[in-house]
């Protein structure tokens, strides 16, 4: 069986060894050092072997491997304070050690050991957050390139730990295994998880009181269009580099953290003042429904075509464009007659909207979207399935 390195599936492993080779440099230095490895580490044929939090279900994926991840940014939050690097202290053995916190949401602590936040070696930083969804309107074969390889994820599932521990010896039978913590994990995410009901809507600005408190939590998934289906996220950025604003489609390489820890806020002992639960609640959702990311690497996506290089300033995308102009005319004539048929024979209708598809926004002025108008198509058969077929082809056509 080929082995699988060590940074894809314990990459907070990895991260601890290199801020333990550079540490006393600044917060900047080391979050710069962690992401170029992995940007050296993952080329193109790594990228590959990364599971895509778009295609394989969130439930067979533990917490703490890497991940991919396509989205669009939704929404901004404000910035979090966290810890970078924490003095750990053992109770039992007296022994201390510094434990890097970036790229983490909970403290992987032994039974024995507690955190002395007063002490010097503690810092605190600050970390973006933002509220990332599936990129709207895809479509279906988009997706179905994307899907991760099975055989790939098959070692994945034969993981047997992430938190960076090492495994257990044959005399330890009274502790649990990693994958028998990572199962129990999710067990533990879904009781605290049931009484929440998912709702895709738009949301509301009006807030009911809190009549019932034994009424199910309503968690809005905050999806842009309705009918759609995937897995948003909450990315957490610790670069001061990465400029991100809303609508913005990324491609992300990170960590995935999906504790069931982070559902506390919904359970109904918690010491949190009601005032702020609501607060709370809508900036952080239940991990089982929209999970953590922690990035590690950030590429804007210019397009979300999976049959084109991805970077307009490669040579690999100039010799594509080159290649695909040289074919234009024949190209322009195919799709003419396709779409000619659909319209059932209006030529100048076809036109319209082959141009209409070809377009994009190239600039906004005054709310204005200057490039890509709206076009309407009269006189349409009286057949109810007509309009979905028409959109079926469109979608046939284009990635989005």
């Amino acid at each position: 069986m080929p082995a699988i390195e060590d940074w894809k599936i314990r990459p907070l492993r990895t991260i601890q060894k290199i801020f333990e080779e550079n540490e006393g440099s600044s917060h900047e230095t080391i979050v710069a050092k962690i992401e170029e490895y992995f940007s050296q580490v993952l080329e193109a044929d790594s990228v590959l072997q990364v599971p895509s939090l778009n295609s394989v279900p969130l439930d067979q994926l533990p917490s703490g491997i890497l991940v991919k991840y396509r989205c669009m940014i939704q929404d901004v939050f404000d910035p979090q304070f966290c810890y970078s690097q924490y003095k750990v202290t053992n109770s039992e053995t007296k022994t201390t050690r510094t434990e890097y916190g970036l790229y983490r949401d909970i403290s992987d602590l032994s039974p024995n050991e507690t955190i002395d936040f007063n002490s010097r070696e503690s810092v605190t930083v600050e970390r973006q957050g933002f509220y990332c969804v599936p990129i709207p309107g895809e479509s279906e074969w988009v997706k179905q390139i994307s899907l991760f390889k099975p055989f790939l994820f098959y070692f994945f599932n034969l993981a047997s730990g992430t938190s960076g521990r090492p495994k257990r010896g044959r005399g330890d039978d009274d502790e649990p295994s990693d994958s028998d913590t990572v199962q129990k994990s999710f067990k533990d995410e879904k009781v605290k998880t049931d009484n929440v009901e998912v709702e895709n809507s738009t949301p509301s600005t009006h807030t009911e009181a809190h009549s019932v408190r034994t009424a199910p939590q309503v968690v809005n998934m905050n999806l842009p269009l309705p009918n759609e289906s995937g897995v948003p996220c909450i990315l957490r950025v610790y670069s001061r580099n990465v400029e991100l604003k809303t609508t913005d489609a990324i491609e992300v390489i990170g960590i995935l953290s999906v504790d069931p820890q982070l559902a506390c806020i919904y359970d109904e002992d918690s010491h949190i003042d009601i005032s702020e639960r609501d607060e709370l609640q809508a900036h952080e959702p239940p991990p089982s429904l929209v999970p953590r990311l922690h990035a590690l690497v950030i590429k804007h996506l210019h397009h979300n075509n999976p049959e084109l290089c991805p970077n307009p300033a490669s040579e690999k995308y100039k010799l594509d464009v080159t290649q695909l102009m040289e074919d234009a005319g024949s190209l322009h004539v195919e799709l003419l007659s396709v779409i000619e048929h659909a319209l059932l024979g209006d030529k100048l209708a076809a036109e319209h909207l082959l141009c209409n598809i070809v377009s994009s926004v190239y600039a906004r002025a005054d709310g204005l979207a200057l490039g890509k108008l709206s076009i309407n198509i009269s006189g349409c058969p009286l057949v109810q399935r007509y309009p979905a077929l028409l959109h079926h082809l469109i979608s046939q056509l284009i990635p989005q």
